[in-house]
């Protein structure tokens, strides 16, 4: 059997759809629209087994748009339109579209779905952020829309919400935003105390509590973060007991003495030294088989970290040179 030519059957779907003044008078309009819509659909299927998806996207949006007139949902065909455009890489049809599909379920009253819709958004702008500062901040306050539509379903999926709340923490922090760090913290401590609630997800609390930990020690102080340290080990007894913990400890430790070396009979090496890549190869041969503990958050962390014990240690240094000087 012959192939179909799509681009003439969308051709005779268009047709369809403008029959001239006579054909207009003497045919019935609905059932125009239904044949113009099984031409668009039937083109829209053979164009996407040749791989031609823009041009198979653009028949899901005429059938949307007839589908909109004849006060149907449209929705799914959009999506239908999305998923093609997205194959087709035109990320510039992408963004009105899933606008105009985020617009029609919030009027709907859809609110989880519009949530849904608007962080996977966030997800596709974020791919092309690139560390641009305004970029950055639209990827940010789309977040913030998703945690919006959540908030306005009484309904919502809690463990929708923390996924959010965890990819805006995350970004704030590898972004070093200051003034929204504080918010990054409640996050993970939200996110923290829902696993808590849940005796399959203890386990879970641990990283979140311990990501907090890590902020204050990357941009705030250390004393405050041992003061936490000691207040989640209050909280979380997996905490106490963990590897990361014991890290941030010794990273703490490192903190306390100006990033100098420390003498330190609990450091199993020859000549019992610690500072901080002594503590880092502590850390990452006990979690060697854990790749999660040891994932790029925390290596951007540490990084920072790393950085600013470095900085405290040159100055000691300095300090130290002025004052055998005097």
């Amino acid at each position: 059997m012959e192939e179909k030519d799509p681009d003439e059957l969308f051709d005779k779907a268009k047709k369809k759809l403008d029959p001239g003044f006579f054909k207009s008078i003497f045919s019935d309009q609905g059932h125009r629209v239904e044949k113009a819509i099984n031409y668009f659909n039937e083109a829209a299927e053979i164009y996407k087994l040749k791989k031609e998806w823009l041009k198979a996207g653009d028949c899901y949006i005429e059938i949307a748009n007839l589908k909109e007139q004849q006060k149907e949902d449209p929705c799914g065909i959009y999506n239908n339109a999305i998923l093609c455009y997205n194959k087709g890489g035109a990320k510039d049809k992408y963004y009105p579209l899933i606008d105009k599909i985020i617009g029609i379920n919030v009027k709907a009253g859809f609110f989880s779905y519009s949530a849904e819709l608007t962080f996977e958004k966030a997800q596709k702008l974020l791919e092309t952020a690139n560390n641009d500062p305004k970029k950055i901040q639209e990827v940010l306050d789309t977040y913030d829309k998703s945690l919006d539509y959540y908030e306005m379903d009484p309904n919502s999926s809690e463990a929708k919400v923390i996924v959010v709340k965890e990819a805006k923490a995350d970004l704030i922090t590898l972004n070093g935003i200051k003034e929204e760090i504080p918010r990054a913290k409640a996050y993970y401590e939200d996110i923290a105390n829902y696993y808590l609630k849940s005796k399959s997800g203890r386990i879970f609390s641990v990283d979140y509590f311990a990501k907090i930990i890590f902020i204050y020690l990357a941009y705030d102080d250390y004393i405050t973060a041992k003061a936490f340290l000691n207040k989640y080990y209050g909280e979380d007894k997996n905490f106490y007991r963990s590897d990361v913990a014991y890290f941030l400890e010794n990273l703490i430790k490192c903190f306390e003495n100006d990033g100098a070396d420390i003498k330190d009979e609990d450091i199993d090496t020859e000549d019992n030294i610690l500072n901080f890549d002594v503590a880092c190869k502590l850390y990452k041969k006990k979690i060697k088989n854990n790749k999660k503990q040891w994932d790029n958050w925390k290596i951007v962390m540490v990084d920072k970290i790393g950085k600013k014990l470095s900085s405290m240690k040159k100055e000691k240094e300095y300090d130290d040179d002025d004052d055998d000087m005097k």
